[in-house]
């Protein structure tokens, strides 16, 4: 359904999963789902995602 205005519009992000880059070890990808639900809980969005970003060592 789409949005329409003067809907209320919420957003859930999950993280599916986060990995090393097998092709270049110094970058993680992390998975990550969308779903956007308007105030009568009808799905407006759904989406997966990937993202790249730099990794860098763990806190220690």
């Amino acid at each position: 359904m789409p949005a329409r205005p003067g809907d209320v519009l919420t957003l859930e992000v999950n993280i599916l999963d986060m990995r090393v880059s097998k092709s270049r070890p110094n970058l993680g990808l992390i998975e990550v789902n969308y779903e956007m639900t308007n105030q009568n809980a009808d799905l407006s969005l759904k989406a997966i995602s990937t993202i790249m970003f730099a990794k860098r060592d763990a806190f220690k």
